[in-house]
């Protein structure tokens, strides 16, 4: 139950674009009903299909990545540990002689560093332990807080951008799975589709060569009884030879599109009932009306690709607006406050009396062409060269759904054509068996006549499975096709269309699914 509320949830929002007209009768349940084939199709692809396996690991590793990413807004801590040994020889004056002494000195450090939005922060903490050979050791402990910043470049929002990069640069892969999955159901659609046709041709072929071979038995009989002649019987037998020859064409396209379905299905023993139910029940779920203005929105919101373009749009203007920052003069300050000990003894070392405080300032430039000014022109043109490329994206978008539309009202009139034509020469060509019969018409017309009636019934099984298929494009146009078969896919935030200030003095905005 809670699987079906959740398919007539995605129903409900996919099918939003259609007018209240589009079910013509039919319920919901209905529907869940009659797409079930289809549905348990999806689902059999997206479970074997390698393509998309390959798309989960690499959605996998882009999270990896991700993280790597944003691990450098993490903490860090460092410890370390020293020792050395220092021999020398110098002249006493007391003594008046030269004496050799030494000096061993082991220390160990630890601090933490953090990003933050002020700065670089850092703790650090040292220790350290020195021996003389003509005194006592001597102990050192220290711990002071820092922080460097600059002053002229924002830190923090450098830290931010970057953050938004990554998660930009995910999003990314998201849509990418996402597309993968789309064109693998399309695609296995259009091979569903195809094979059914395939094997609906191959059973009119063997309904001709039943056909042809009753026609051979009758000329055969005619001949005996002296009513018919030789010419007929060698036509009749003609026409058995190329059925023949037909039906053997016919097996060998409809394995052809097995294991075309069985390379997208990632099943060589996959069963053959599933491409084998009533076209009937799907049909009557396909819309009748659609609003155009509400598609193409939809398209905008959910189309893989242009979310694709979206993110590589969001991480091209961080990156623009990183490199605006960092083409700031690199002006930087640090400070430090800390306490110091040092004694003759660990405790007194470890009291720390003294204070001391310390602050300086760096200035770093270049003497040749400044290389974060080149970066952000460059940014610059890349990020405005990009909106341009978004903006004609977005009218493909357009012209896909559009053509999708028009296809899918088309091949509805054209169906009902073809079906008026179908009930015709099923007409015709049961008048021309009678007078076939009554000896009015020859053998080779009849033959014609049946030729055309198994024609126009394969046109109207094509006709069938062309609608049905467009009908699955305009979800793929839309970016809907696995949302509308309850499918899970790689979902990243909402999609939120700002204005966004390219430069100082240019403004840009990101093309959305509407005019700006």
């Amino acid at each position: 139950m809670k699987y079906r509320c959740c398919f007539i949830l995605v129903c409900w929002l996919t099918l939003a674009f259609v007018t209240p007209q589009v079910m013509a009768g039919e319920t919901t349940d209905k529907l869940f009903e009659a797409t079930r084939p289809l549905r348990e199709f999806a689902e059999m692809v997206v479970s074997g299909n390698r393509s998309l396996l390959a798309a989960a690991h690499d959605l996998e590793s882009a999270m990896f990545a991700k993280h790597k990413a944003l691990e450098t807004f993490s903490p860090r801590f460092y410890l370390g540990s020293d020792a050395s040994k220092a021999a020398n020889r110098s002249y006493n004056p007391i003594t008046g002689l030269e004496e050799d002494y030494s000096t061993r000195r082991h220390g160990l450090s630890a601090g933490i560093t953090q990003r933050t939005p002020l700065g670089q922060l850092s703790y650090d903490y040292s220790s350290s332990k020195t021996e003389y050979t003509s005194s006592q050791a001597s102990y050192f402990q220290s711990l002071y807080l820092g922080l460097q910043t600059g002053l002229l470049r924002n830190d923090n929002r450098v830290n931010s951008l970057e953050r938004r990069m990554a998660h930009a640069d995910y999003e990314m892969s998201q849509a990418q799975a996402d597309s993968v999955l789309l064109d693998v159901l399309y695609a296995s659609f259009q091979s569903l589709f195809n094979r059914m046709v395939a094997a609906r041709n191959l059973g009119i072929k063997k309904q001709n060569l039943s056909f042809y071979a009753s026609l051979v038995e009758e000329a055969e009989v005619k001949l005996k009884n002296g009513i018919g002649s030789e010419l007929d019987l060698k036509q009749a037998s003609m026409r058995m030879q190329q059925a023949e020859t037909s039906n053997a064409e016919s097996e060998l396209f409809l394995q052809e599109n097995d294991r075309r379905l069985a390379v997208q299905l990632g099943n060589l023993l996959w069963k053959r009932d599933i491409a084998s139910f009533p076209l009937d029940p799907v049909l009557r779920c396909i819309p009748g009306t659609l609003a155009i203005d509400a598609i193409e929105e939809l398209a905008f919101k959910k189309r893989p690709d242009y979310r694709i373009f979206l993110s590589q749009y969001k991480s091209l203007k961080a990156a623009f607006e990183r490199s605006r920052e960092l083409s700031r003069p690199d002006l930087s300050a640090r400070a430090r406050w800390g306490r110091q000990g040092r004694g003759l003894s660990e405790n007194s070392a470890a009291d720390m009396p003294d204070k001391s405080w310390d602050v300086s300032l760096v200035y770093s430039t270049s003497f040749g062409p400044n290389g974060e000014k080149l970066d952000f022109s460059a940014q610059r043109e890349r990020l405005e060269a990009f909106a341009a490329r978004l903006n004609q994206k977005k009218d493909d978008i357009r012209l896909a759904v559009a053509d999708a539309v028009e296809r899918l009202d088309f091949h509805r009139r054209n169906l009902a054509l073809l079906k008026e034509s179908e009930k015709l020469a099923a007409e015709v060509l049961e008048g021309q068996r009678l007078n076939f019969q009554l000896g009015k018409v020859s053998l080779l017309d009849l033959t014609r006549y049946q030729q055309e009636f198994d024609t126009a019934s394969l046109a109207v099984v094509q006709g069938e499975a062309r609608l049905i298929i467009e009908w699955l494009r305009l979800h793929y146009e839309t970016g809907t096709l696995a949302d509308f078969f309850d499918i899970p896919a790689a979902r990243g935030p909402e999609v939120v269309i700002v204005p966004v200030v390219a430069s100082d003095t240019v403004e840009m905005q990101i093309p959305g699914g509407d005019d700006e």
